[in-house]
């Protein structure tokens, strides 16, 4: 077999994975008229936010800062690809780039460091190749539209880079850029990078660590003093909503237990678990071989300095993150598991590949996509949740704008913001600070969101009335429901409208709306 297979291999596989990807894409916008939807509202918040921030803002209405974001970095990015006139499409061109070059290095790097570019573990390497994607989320996630497929790819570069820095003795570009981009795409990848400056250190790469840690710090400062001037908390609305820890509404160990009792039960979590133990299985191999050797051998480690970093970053998602948010929140901490499996056992993966211990591939195989199982299922839910978004939330967006344009209430963000010219108060907290504090304090009530309508001049909202009891101000009247039949699960099926000040021709345009809606979709309009 010559050399040239494993390129051909790789680029067959990225085309597999290309071709899977647009099919999916071709079925997610069969129901929406051909219309691309992204399988989740997140997206649209943060191009929202863009649009702000090229009128000199940020948050989704312009003048009024919200930590809405889940990056630092990543609406700064949708700005950019706006300012080129690139906008509803960006997320989606974003995420299919940084996954497409994601596969294409780990393929790479399972080619050439794993199995050190052996021609008769070539067939082995290919079905590495396949799987890859599903391991990596490479089908949901892009259209998903977030900023996790540029996580994962940091994630490919930071264990390439570690390898190319201990096989030069000389930082490698990718490492460098993967420990300054991961925290800024997301705060999860602070622990990660820490742990790498870390091992900059130890390997005596002292410039090296110290400029990471300058630019990190400098970078974390001005993002934290700008939210702080503003009134902000340092970490996004979202994190503070859904994290404990991020919150301080429970103690330290306190909420560390219980972060610790959900990874347990969560079957990912239970996954990275069982990662932190094949890590901790390599030590034994991994110290023999540097026994009756100097200090300094053992310092140098390469297996070594991957089963520390790889299991800080672990540890930390356990102890302090989150699983599941349609397989996005711990897919990074996946990813880099098995990266470093497959490193820390590649003298075993060599020896099958090239014994032809075809059984045993196959069992491999099979590991790795029951593992990736959630993620592989979710590939099934992409395809429906872009409708279901395009059968709610573009349909709110549609009426609000276009037949009923007024300041609206919302509790689901996303696309109602975007593209939207009138005022949006979120009633969740994602978009609005008051809100998230009153929620977190327990002074959520109808009196508050009457106050907080009127400052902002609501005339409208739009809201799952079940999230609501006790918090819906008695003088609004509701006029209509919105229906979508066709969806992944029964939250947020129906949508409550709602008119908070006199409107003589609302019925007039509910009408009109009613006349416009899809199959599948329906609005009662009430007396």
């Amino acid at each position: 077999m010559p050399q040239s297979s494993f390129p051909m291999m790789r680029a067959i596989a990225l085309s597999l994975w290309l071709g899977g990807l647009g099919l999916l894409i071709m079925i997610a916008t069969a129901p929406t008229g051909g219309a691309f939807i992204y399988a989740l509202d997140d997206p649209y918040i943060h191009l929202a936010i863009a649009e702000t921030i090229l009128d000199g803002g940020f948050g989704v209405n312009p003048g009024d800062y919200a930590a809405a974001s889940s990056s630092m970095i990543y609406p700064y990015l949708l700005a950019g690809f706006m300012l080129v006139g690139i906008s509803d499409m960006a997320p989606l061109i974003i995420n299919i780039a940084a996954m497409g070059a994601a596969l294409w290095l780990a393929m790479r790097f399972v080619a050439k460091d794993v199995l050190d570019g052996i021609l008769a573990a070539a067939p082995f390497a290919f079905g590495l190749f396949v799987v890859l994607p599903f391991l990596f989320g490479g089908f949901h996630l892009p259209l998903a539209g977030m900023e996790h497929s540029a996580h994962i790819l940091t994630i490919v570069m930071a264990l390439v880079g570690l390898v190319r820095t201990h096989m030069n003795n000389k930082p490698h570009t990718l490492l460098i850029a993967a420990i300054i981009l991961m925290p800024l795409l997301r705060f999860e990848g602070v622990a990660y990078a820490g742990a790498l400056i870390v091992g900059l250190i130890f390997w005596r790469h002292y410039l090296a660590a110290l400029g990471c840690a300058i630019v990190l710090v400098g970078a974390f400062g001005l993002y934290s003093q700008f939210m702080i001037s503003h009134g902000l908390p340092v970490l996004p609305s979202s994190v503070m909503s859904k994290s404990v820890l991020a919150s301080g509404s429970g103690g330290v160990v306190t909420t560390i237990a219980y972060n610790l009792r959900d990874a347990f039960l969560d079957r990912q979590g239970v996954f990275l678990f069982l990662g932190i133990a094949g890590l901790i299985g390599a030590v034994p191999v991994t110290l023999r071989q540097l026994v009756n050797r100097p200090f300094t051998t053992l310092q140098n480690s390469l297996p070594l300095m991957i089963i520390l970093t790889s299991g800080a970053a672990l540890s930390a998602h356990i102890l302090a993150g989150a699983f599941g948010w349609f397989g996005r929140y711990e897919l990074y901490a996946f990813v880099l598991g098995w990266l470093s499996l497959l490193y820390l056992y590649r003298e075993f993966l060599r020896n099958m590949a090239v014994d032809g211990m075809g059984l045993a591939q196959i069992a491999l195989f099979i590991a790795m996509l029951v593992t990736a199982g959630n993620y592989i299922n979710l590939i099934r839910l992409a395809a429906k949740a872009g409708p279901t978004i395009y059968g709610q939330q573009v349909l709110m967006h549609r009426f609000i704008t276009d037949i009923h344009p007024v300041p609206v209430a919302v509790n689901d963000l996303g696309r109602v913001a975007y593209q939207n010219d009138n005022y949006v108060l979120d009633l969740w907290g994602l978009g609005s600070e008051p809100v998230r504090v009153a929620r977190a304090n327990g002074t959520f009530d109808a009196d508050f969101v009457d106050q907080l309508a009127q400052q902002h001049d609501v005339q409208f909202a739009m809201i799952y009335a079940q999230y609501f009891e006790g918090a819906i101000p008695a003088h609004w009247h509701k006029v209509a429901t919105l229906t979508r039949t066709t969806m992944i699960s029964e939250v947020g099926q129906t949508v409550s409208f709602y008119t908070t000040v006199p409107t003589p021709d609302i019925k007039d345009k509910l009408t009109r709306f009613q006349a416009s809606l899809p199959n599948r979709v329906t609005l009662e309009i009430l007396d």
